[in-house]
């Protein structure tokens, strides 16, 4: 019997952002519970402030990952601001000595890394301790970040980044990546690695429609009677900012005497900000509620809701993007509002009648969709329930993950 891998979890992110909570995580438990999987791991990632933690919890942290096989080592995180460069030269020099100390103590077999900064850093380190690469959530975040206007193709970030990431894409060992272009790109590029089609996956178990947690819900925010438009995550950055309130404004103007359209915001965003915009957009406050839960009641608040909404703009980058929220919403049996050329999800949104799909944010085409929106909001029900749970299993359910844990981590 060969004995067990040990691999090292080089993260860009903190435990608690829903990037690891929502796939690696899940994808470990999965690996460790379903699977039976042997392998054990060293998990290092970078804390940010928007992220906090007590002593408590993170001691608590520390023995959840311990059942699991998963030995925690977090580090602090430096970015935004002047020479924001030099930090992320500095956050990966910190990174490289730990992952070096942790080599000499017993070697790893693979280096595991999330999006393609980590695996900028993952490539380092597998020239650094001669080992494999696996970058999963594979996209072109430079082009994302020059598609939004934030950096120019000619500056020195959308440079550095666009060459790590054309270097990842030809020598990585493994790269799991969300959407059949991104496939097809990589072929083009003859990549060397070998290449796992893996969209946004869904802990199907989780996610799954609950009558209890909506009738729950509902109540106590005193919305039995209104029909739930929900927006989950973050505004601004690669997602809408001001114009996903004009959208929501849309709907809002659906209100008539037999709807009472509201809305469920759910962000990590500035509360004051987010008022500011529904004040901009004339709601009133029995037609919202503005909060922030935790990634363990997530499912809750989207059984509460009718409809889920995708807030990320229509831009020609997004095709490589696989937003695991849709898949969320899918699973709990909700139909998913989004802009065309999100990744697949629009083709699935439309051929299994699981959703809406706005092909721009004009003011004709909000008018029209929001109409298909209140005639799908207004037929929830079991088939409708049945059809979005098809499109989560079928699509975006982790089992379809099991043979490529099972390769790259070995039984």
């Amino acid at each position: 019997m060969p004995s067990p891998k040990r691999i090292l979890l080089f993260i860009y992110n903190s435990y608690r952002d829903p990037i690891v909570q929502g796939s690696l995580f899940r994808y470990l438990i999965r690996y460790k519970e379903a699977l039976g999987g042997s392998a054990t791991f060293e998990l290092i990632t970078y804390e940010q402030a928007d992220y906090p933690m007590t002593d408590a919890e993170r001691a608590a942290t520390h023995e959840e990952l311990k059942s699991y096989n998963v030995c925690w080592n977090p580090i602090p995180y430096h970015t935004g601001g002047a020479l924001i460069l030099l930090k992320k030269v500095w956050d990966g020099l910190y990174g490289f000595r730990l992952a070096r100390r942790l080599h000499r103590v017993q070697p790893f077999d693979l280096i595991y890394s999330i999006g393609s900064i980590a695996g900028g850093y993952g490539l380092v380190l597998k020239r650094l301790l001669k080992t494999k690469l696996l970058i999963h959530t594979f996209e072109p975040h430079s082009t994302f970040m020059a598609d939004f206007g934030y950096w120019s193709k000619q500056g020195m970030r959308y440079r550095v980044l666009h060459n790590f990431e054309q270097r990842e894409g030809m020598r990585a060992d493994y790269i799991m990546t969300g959407t059949d272009r991104m496939i097809n790109q990589l072929a083009e590029m003859k990549s060397g690695a070998k290449v796992f089609k893996v969209p946004s996956c869904v802990d199907l178990q989780k996610f799954a429609p609950n009558e209890q947690a909506r009738v729950r819900v509902r109540k106590e925010l005193g919305i039995e009677e209104k029909q739930v438009l929900l927006h989950l995550g973050k505004f601004g950055g690669i997602y809408m900012a001001e114009e996903a309130f004009d959208v929501f404004k849309a709907y809002l103007d659906l209100e008539s005497d037999d709807f009472s359209p509201f809305l469920l915001i759910l962000s990590p965003n500035d509360p004051h900000w987010i008022q500011q915009q529904l004040d901009r957009i004339g709601a009133r406050p029995e037609q919202y509620f503005v909060g922030k839960v935790g990634f363990e009641v997530v499912q809750d608040y989207i059984n509460a809701s009718e409809i889920g909404f995708c807030g990320i703009p229509s831009l020609p980058s997004q095709v490589y993007r696989s937003p695991i929220k849709n898949g969320e919403y899918w699973a709990c049996g909700k139909p998913v509002l989004l802009p065309s050329g999100i990744s697949e999800d629009d083709q699935w949104a439309e051929n299994r009648n699981v959703g809406v799909v706005l092909k721009s944010l004009e003011k004709s085409e909000l008018e029209v969709k929001m109409q298909h929106v209140k005639q799908l909001v207004e037929a929830v029900g079991d088939d409708l329930t049945r059809r979005c749970r098809e499109v989560a299993i079928e699509y975006r359910g982790i089992q379809q993950t099991d043979p490529y844990y099972l390769e790259v981590f070995g039984k």
